[in-house]
């Protein structure tokens, strides 16, 4: 719910005086964020590392993601509570988490992510010119939930015009996508479940071994 301070201000004084104007947009900005709190929502971006679809469920809402692809699911709350299934409808991961807009869940954490900071340079001599560098890169393995908070292209490239100030000579963005040149052997650890729902533990854990890569 997005109020125009300014506005609002200027409207109120016009109608009743200063002091019951900024009474007024206190109230206004009281209601906006009450309004906030009862109808919280966060979408997700869902990361599938594994051979065969999976699906992701959360209450009476459910989303299919690809093998080695992505998906979007909208929550209606900010406490999500995510079920993983195979298509033999084996609960792989029950997985909870404090959810916001533009946060990753990285499917029982198959999939190496990597996050990059990119360093973009002004070319001298050559006037809208960008060069790039990476300046650090970490390999995720096993991660299961990232914040999307600070992540400027979330598995996409940086777009053609990168903003940078005249005052400026370079920015740092921050990007993060799927590790696709790291080895087999990069993520060594075994994928574990996060409080699998399935009765049999030992099938979870089969389910997850047949999806996973040799």
């Amino acid at each position: 719910m997005a109020i125009d301070l300014q506005k609002t201000v200027a409207f109120l004084q016009t109608r009743t005086g200063n002091v019951v104007a900024v009474a007024g947009c206190l109230s206004l900005f009281g209601l906006a964020a009450l309004v906030g709190r009862a109808f919280p929502s966060a979408e997700l971006t869902l990361v599938n590392g594994f051979d065969a679809a999976l699906e992701v469920r959360a209450g009476a809402k459910h989303v299919t993601v690809p093998p080695h692809g992505l998906a979007r699911l909208k929550l209606d709350t900010h406490a999500a509570e995510l079920d993983v299934i195979d298509g033999h409808g084996t609960v792989l991961e029950h997985f909870s988490h404090e959810a916001f807009d533009g946060d990753v869940y990285n499917l029982v954490g198959a999939a190496p992510l990597t996050r990059e900071k990119v360093r973009w340079d002004k070319v001298k001599g050559e006037k809208g010119k960008l060069s790039s560098t990476v300046v650090e890169s970490t390999l995720k393995c096993g991660v299961r939930y990232l914040r999307g908070a600070g992540i400027n292209d979330l598995f996409r490239d940086a777009p053609d015009a990168i903003p940078i100030r005249s005052t400026e000579d370079s920015v740092v963005r921050e990007r993060l996508d799927f590790d696709r040149q790291a080895p087999a052997t990069a993520c060594q650890e075994p994928l574990q479940p996060i409080a699998a729902t399935s009765p049999d533990a030992a099938r979870t854990l089969a389910a997850i071994a047949s999806l996973a890569k040799p």
